[in-house]
């Protein structure tokens, strides 16, 4: 099954026998069409193998990688999209904003050192901006993106919030905090959205490589003056570091006796003091 076939300049026919094409020499044509931005197979779904009688798989199921669901990969600041996969002599198509889920399947650059990721509905971006389930940007991580609607993620979060679970009155779209399913995070949510996501797990980093169990002086080199310092509300022993990478997006790094213990990410709620407030 092929869901989106384009051979630009190749002359492949999608009703063809993939067979035949292999037997003339477009096999490896194709094969080198993902470095060379002149093929685009674009699925919208996982990517189911034909087989034809005497071919075996199709082309597509053997020189694509498998497809990257938007809950696994997002941006890690503003990507290009262009329709060849090098900055060298291609055009760009688009622009992601941060924190966009896009979907694609993950192809060799031109220079054969770099991944590209073919985006489903056409183009192709770098890896240098994409980010993987382990990235945590002021947009969120892999699943949890600043502003998702509660219902959209209320699947991948724990049954029972923290307030509601103490009374049974509590009004949870309101305001209510939930650990993620895998506990990697926890997630507020105000009048029904996600504004804030707490992490607490090393597994999580930002770009720059800043996680929790960090020191003080790697944050310091990462992002250098671009941290505001700020009193931390809990303990004197501890300080707050913030780092807004948009109005209304940021982080804040908790740090105690010189190393990072928290970082939050998302909006102004991510210098709240106490739940909601």
């Amino acid at each position: 099954m092929l869901c989106g076939w384009y051979g630009k300049g190749l002359g492949l026919d999608p009703n063809s026998d993939p067979g035949r094409n292999a037997s003339s020499g477009r096999r490896l044509a194709f094969s080198q069409a993902g470095r060379l931005g002149m093929a685009r197979v674009a699925c919208l779904a996982t990517l189911v193998t034909a087989v034809s009688a005497n071919a075996g798989p199709t082309l597509v199921a053997q020189h694509m990688d498998p497809f990257v669901s938007g809950s696994d990969l997002g941006t890690t600041g503003t990507a290009q999209v262009r329709n060849q996969q090098t900055p060298q002599g291609s055009q760009v198509m688009e622009t992601l904003p941060a924190g966009r889920p896009p979907s694609g399947g993950w192809v060799d650059g031109a220079d054969t050192s770099s991944l590209w990721l073919e985006i489903a509905d056409g183009g192709d971006a770098g890896e240098a901006r994409l980010a993987g389930p382990g990235t945590l940007t002021s947009e969120g991580i892999a699943g949890f993106r600043i502003g998702a609607t509660f219902t959209s993620i209320q699947s991948r979060l724990s049954p029972k919030g923290r307030y509601s679970s103490q009374d049974r009155d509590w009004d949870t779209a309101a305001c209510e905090i939930y650990s993620t399913a895998d506990g990697r995070a926890d997630a507020m949510i105000e009048d029904g959205k996600l504004t804030r996501l707490a992490v607490y797990d090393r597994r999580l980093m930002t770009p720059e490589g800043i996680r929790v169990g960090s020191s003080e002086s790697a944050l310091a080199a990462a992002y250098g003056k671009a941290l505001r310092k700020v009193p931390n509300p809990y303990n004197e022993s501890g300080v707050d570091y913030l780092l807004w990478t948009a109005p209304d997006r940021g982080f804040l790094f908790g740090v105690y006796r010189g190393k990072v213990v928290e970082i939050r990410v998302g909006g102004q709620a991510i210098q709240y003091v106490e739940g909601c407030l």
